[in-house]
């Protein structure tokens, strides 16, 4: 049974070419697109190039929800020609979900997967699994990640916590049995005996010190603890483990666990990356913040974690607090971030920054021309290729 794809390339962009390398020969695939399609890489174009005639590009109209109505239209004309096929919508817009529910319901073979599943059907293929075990990979990791109120944090941070409730179960008899010993002084003529005997002189300096030390370093602190230990479940808890369950991830660790779930290419760089660039960026700017994740994490990657970003306000308010009050350290910063990323280690972020802030910058050529005349033709040119991606995000700091 062949697979026939309907590609929403103004949503899920170039990442459709991954799924090429799964397709057969009996599968057809119409990528739908529009002038506000996003372009796609010399690579991506090559990997396309290598099939051949294999995807068949249908040229939409414009306008408000334009390119859906389209791929719904050229879905059912296609179901009409071939009713038996499986027909697969790639978007992640879930307004899709009642055009599959409705052919469902109808018997026909369709679903909508999203640009996750794409990535994820690649490596499957790779690997040798089977399309039903992407699936369910998609179904219980992708969706419920992107459905969690705050990122997970990394698995050492909850492997933590669990250690913290494993003393419990010693504690409890140590506190709940101790206080009984302080309730058992009742007979007055005990102690006698201990005094008594003649040969227990040597016992005499041990004797004397216990009434002043033993009450307040053993029996005070437990009775006098062994509330503030209680939860309000009735279990005695180890102290500082209130703290530990309460805690929050931190902001660094928030991004960290959404880079990796965006399968960066290299997390940890892009992590600190990430978080160095909401020093110069505020979320109330998305189309720059956008733009600048593209250009340094990739497009496919960095409108991933773009979109985490953008779906928890947690995270959004704590990026805001990250802000620099002033726009020249903001500048200044972004330029930094721009050379720790680039080969050119050796030039000062400072100065060239200030560079960046004296010139014109309207004009790409005449900020290459001020660039070759400030440091020489050959390391100019180097600058200004380094930078010319992030010129507009420059002037709108």
């Amino acid at each position: 049974m062949a697979k026939i794809y309907f590609i929403d390339s103004e949503n899920v962009g170039d990442s459709w070419i991954q799924l090429l390398s799964s397709m057969t020969g009996e599968d057809k695939m119409y990528v739908l697109y529009t002038d506000k399609s996003p372009y796609i890489s010399y690579e991506s174009l090559l990997q396309v190039i290598a099939y051949g005639s294999l995807p068949a590009f249908i040229k939409c109209h414009e306008g408000r929800n334009a390119l859906d109505f389209q791929l719904v239209s050229e879905l059912g004309f296609q179901m009409a020609q071939n009713p038996s096929e499986e027909f697969v919508i790639v978007s992640d817009d879930n307004g899709f979900d009642a055009v599959v529910r409705y052919w469902s319901d109808k018997h026909y073979r369709i679903r909508r997967i999203g640009r996750k599943f794409c990535r994820y059907a690649s490596s499957a293929k790779k690997e040798g699994h089977s399309e039903e075990c992407v699936l369910i990979q998609e179904e219980q990791s992708v969706q419920a990640v992107m459905e969690r109120p705050l990122p997970v944090v990394y698995e050492a941070f909850r492997n933590s916590q669990e250690t913290f409730r494993e003393p419990e179960p010693a504690v409890v008899p140590e506190t709940v049995v101790v206080p009984e010993l302080t309730a058992e002084p009742e007979p007055t003529t005990e102690p006698e005996p201990v005094a008594a005997p003649e040969s227990a002189a040597a016992l005499k300096p041990a004797v004397v010190p216990e009434p002043t030390i033993a009450p307040e370093s053993v029996v005070a602190p437990e009775s006098a603890a062994a509330p503030d230990y209680r939860e309000k479940n009735g279990t005695v808890a180890v102290p500082g483990e209130e703290q530990a369950e309460e805690r929050k991830p931190s902001i660094q660790e928030t991004i960290r666990a959404i880079v990796y779930d965006c399968r960066s290419a290299q997390p940890e760089k892009d992590a600190k990356c990430v978080y160095e660039m909401f020093f110069s960026l505020s979320m109330s700017t998305l189309t720059e913040v956008n733009t600048a994740l593209k250009i340094f994490i990739g497009n496919e990657a960095g409108n991933d974690i773009y979109r985490e970003l953008k779906e928890h306000q947690e995270c959004r308010k704590a990026l805001d607090d990250l802000f620099l009050p002033t726009q020249k350290e903001r500048f200044l910063h972004y330029v930094g971030i721009v050379l720790e990323r680039s080969e050119l280690k050796e030039l000062n972020a400072e100065e060239l920054g200030k560079f960046l802030l004296r010139i014109p910058r309207k004009n790409l050529n005449s900020i290459r021309a001020s660039m070759q005349k400030e440091f020489g033709h050959e390391l100019g040119s180097n600058i200004y290729t380094v930078y010319k991606p992030h010129i507009k995000v420059l002037n709108k700091i």
